[in-house]
């Protein structure tokens, strides 16, 4: 099988890389190698990556992730032995910072040496492990030496220095004993540096030669080595810093990386007061960045780890002047900043990119100028009509309200039943995903959602992951046990207005208004065809309920219903007959007929393997938003702007049911058994059972 893109999700995260479904596995292990998280996080990330992680235990997947990373130090072995590339050898000097303890210092030196200063800098140091491994880190980003490897470094080193000391103090004890109070640190000799080809890693020397691997593996010249030693031993002997102190000295900058100067001017006094005063009531807080959107420029707040959203609103909209909408790029998305949740994703992935080196800004914009969302053709923004319909029953069947489920704060456009029902996830106009309890009521927000209206969701048949789409053009999947995103996938060109898993789990089918219907990989997140036939836009998309899903179903604007044979990316057959737009396709359970509602409030039943429109009939008196058959093929549920559920006789199309409520346009239901979930503009959902008398 040929590489393809793949995703992984990691403690929240999205991971893109080229590689084959088939090595998925060995592949997530290797990263999470790399990435040297804890084996606990190696379980977890497992889980949620693998399809059949339930076949293996806690302590089968641990031993796997230590099996990859004895292998991955294996290979780094290996990889040591190698000489020094040409183009290291002939790298420039450079201006190089180190971090230590919060303070920055720089120097002249070869990129190479950096290794070798960082651990010069500690051994001259009463290191804890913590501070060791911590400041290693800060400098060395790239580096992929595990802890217990870079604590080898720092004893080989420390042990060297010891061996030096103790020989230059009985070779030269007098003049060491009078000079005792006055040094702290000692110059080692420097030996030559060995030629390239005897460079090994510092690991795998004794203590005694410690030192000289580390010269070893940077090819530093005698003189770059006492140039880093003299800088560091003048850093070391600097006084702790007095921020006052140093606004006033008589020097124009100070020896740390962005030296201030010394204002000398009218005013200098209360300035540097006022600086320090700035300085003190900063510390201990979180620098966050706001740049307001299409401006270069920046405003700095400085905010408490513990400061609310509501409490950070408050202090953009003071900083502004104005009411700001606020968002941040995460890789490829663009989340909107709307609530507690992701106000924490945020100042997380703030101080993760500040340990790095790096700036997270905030993008702040005035509400007016925010990209207006067009149209979504589903609410009725008319809002004028009130209706009164009655309540009806032909007496065979037994109808009960269970519960009412409230959270969102907008209308409910989707809702779609957990494969045993217990579970229910919904779509909103609020741009959220919510994961529900069926029996309790209660729901979680999917993290980091959508950038526009959630217009549709649907729960996989393994109970896993959720999938939902949005007028943002993008389709989402999550983790039904994180609630965290899997991936992303992009390729519409326009609003994605469906979104449907197949029997089985394995592939997605998404329909939008770029006119296209397109079939997804849901295991690896990848496109694997584009169905383009239809000419305007598709609303509606359904997979046929056996043979794992080999038949599609789609309609939309152009009034036409369409099947297709999507792996052989055939246009099985075009049905014609709806004279306006159409909502909502669906097979039935043994998938001999469709059934179709349109905005012209008719409902439709197809035999589609004969290309027959077999039943049709206007029952609402207004646009219907969905239909579907009951479990067991007898019944249609349809719902509409009418406010009603209506239940059909699916052979005759008697009206058996007139179901009332919700108190605005139903748009959506969804069948487990005898249990009916229906969603409303009114924001609220309902379940209900329905049982044959």
């Amino acid at each position: 099988m040929s590489k393809a893109k793949l995703k992984l999700s990691i403690e929240g995260k999205t991971v893109v890389y080229e590689g084959r479904p088939e090595s998925r596995k060995k592949d997530l292990l290797d990263i999470l190698v790399k990435m040297k998280v804890d084996p606990s996080v190696a379980v977890k990330a497992f889980r949620e990556n693998i399809e059949d992680a339930a076949r293996y235990t806690d302590e089968n997947i641990q031993q796997q992730f230590l099996d990859a990373q004895r292998a991955y130090a294996e290979k780094k072995k290996r990889k040591m032995g190698e000489v020094v590339s040409e183009e290291q050898q002939k790298e420039k000097p450079e201006r190089i910072t180190l971090s230590f303890k919060g303070k920055q210092f720089s120097y002249e030196g070869l990129p190479s040496s950096k290794q070798y200063a960082v651990i010069e800098l500690l051994i001259k140091q009463d290191a804890t492990r913590e501070l060791v491994v911590e400041t290693f880190r800060v400098n060395l980003p790239e580096s992929s030496a595990s802890d217990e490897e870079i604590m080898s470094m720092f004893t080989a080193a420390m042990d060297a220095k010891n061996a030096r000391k103790a020989a230059k103090k009985k070779d030269t004890a007098g003049e060491l004993a009078a000079q005792s109070s006055s040094r702290s640190i000692e110059q080692p000799p420097p030996p030559p540096p060995p030629p390239p080809q005897q460079q090994q890693q510092i690991m795998n020397t004794s203590s005694t030669s410690g030192v000289d691997a580390i010269e070893e593996i940077t090819g530093m010249s005698v003189e770059e080595r006492d140039s880093i030693s003299n800088f560091i031993k003048q850093v070391l002997e600097q006084p702790e810093m007095d921020l006052t102190a140093r606004m006033r000295e008589e020097s124009n900058t100070f020896s740390t990386v962005g030296a201030m100067t010394r204002n000398t001017g009218p005013g200098a006094g209360a300035e540097d007061d006022a600086l320090t005063m700035t300085l003190r009531s900063t510390r201990g807080k979180i620098a966050i960045y706001c740049q307001e959107e299409n401006s270069m420029a920046n405003k700095v707040l400085y905010i408490s780890p513990n400061t609310t959203f509501e409490e950070f609103c408050a202090m953009v909209e003071k900083k502004f002047g104005r009411k700001m909408v606020m968002s941040f790029n995460e890789g490829e998305d663009l989340i909107d900043m709307d609530d507690d949740d992701v106000f924490c994703m945020f100042l997380e992935m703030s101080q993760n990119h500040t340990q790095e080196g790096k700036r997270m800004k905030l993008i702040c914009a005035p509400p007016e100028t925010r990209k207006k969302v067009s149209d979504d053709k589903l609410t009725d923004t008319k809002g004028g009509d009130v209706f009164k319909i009655k309540a009806f029953s032909n007496g065979k069947l037994d109808v009960r309200e269970e519960r009412s489920y409230t959270g969102h704060a907008s209308a409910v456009y989707c809702c779609s039943f957990s494969p045993k029902g217990e579970r229910f996830c919904t779509a909103s106009r609020d741009r959220s995903v919510r994961l529900w309890n069926t029996v309790t009521g209660s729901s979680s927000v999917m993290k980091g959602g959508h950038n526009g209206f959630v217009l549709s969701c649907d729960f996989s048949p393994r109970g896993n992951r959720i999938v939902s789409s949005s007028d943002d053009r993008t389709i989402k999947v999550w983790n039904t046990t994180t609630c965290a995103k899997v991936y992303t996938l992009k390729g519409h060109d326009d609003k994605v207005y469906c979104v449907q898993y197949n029997s089985t789990g394995d592939y997605i089918v998404s329909a939008s208004c770029d006119h296209t219907v397109r079939i997804w990989n849901a295991d690896s997140g990848t496109k694997m065809l584009t169905l383009r036939s239809h000419s305007l836009a598709v609303f509606s998309c359904c997979f046929s309920n056996t043979d794992c899903g080999k038949y599609v179903v789609s309609g939309g604007d152009d009034r036409l219903i369409k099947v297709w044979d999507w792996a052989k990316d055939d246009e099985y057959c075009s049905m014609a007959g709806h004279t306006d737009t159409v909502w909502s396709c669906k097979f039935s359970h043994d998938d001999a007929r469709i059934v179709t509602a349109s905005m012209n409030h008719e409902l439709r039943v197809w035999d589609w393997k004969n290309r027959n429109c077999i039943l049709s009939w206007k029952g609402h008196q207004v646009p219907i938003h969905h239909a579907a058959f009951s479990t067991n093929n007898k019944y249609i549920y349809s719902c509409a702007r009418d406010w009603t559920v209506m239940v059909w006789d699916a052979a005759t199309g008697e009206l058996f049911e007139t179901i009332t409520g919700h108190h605005s346009t139903v748009y959506h239901l969804d069948v487990v058994g005898n249990k009916l979930l229906t969603s409303s503009l009114d924001d609220t959902l309902k379940l209900w059972t329905i049982n044959e008398k």
